[in-house]
């Protein structure tokens, strides 16, 4: 689990600098087979040629891309936040500190919950529709 101080920058970017930083740490420690999981749907559809790739963001999505070349392979997958909570409550955990946090434990009591019940695929439901 890791999350990074990007400064000031907007979300877009910093959710595709958060994929492209994470896939580069799963490669680095031994990962080829990797899903990707994302609740912003235009990083999603820019990683998958759906879309012409916001300027903002071309050159990170340029870089996971790149990762394909190196025989690294990864599916994507949009879904809603609900359905992202580990991934939320890390966006949340980077605005009380500024450093950048990787770790292999939980530190969190509320985080520990959030991956106990994505582990046993709890099934959430989406409200107001």
């Amino acid at each position: 689990m890791g999350s990074f101080f990007y400064g000031t920058t907007s979300i877009l970017v910093a959710e595709a600098r958060a994929v492209r930083d994470g896939l580069q740490f799963v490669v680095q420690v031994g990962f080829r087979n990797i899903n990707i999981e994302g609740d912003n749907q235009i990083i999603i559809q820019a990683i998958e040629g759906k879309i012409i790739t916001p300027w903002q963001m071309q050159h990170i999505i340029e870089d996971i891309l790149h990762w394909r070349s190196h025989s690294i392979q990864f599916t994507t997958k949009h879904v809603f936040r609900e359905a992202n909570m580990a991934a939320d409550w890390f966006a949340k955990f980077r605005h009380l500190v500024t450093d950048s946090v990787i770790t292999d434990t939980c530190f969190s009591p509320t985080l520990s919950k959030i991956l106990d019940e994505d582990i046993v695929r709890r099934i959430l439901i989406r409200r107001g529709v």
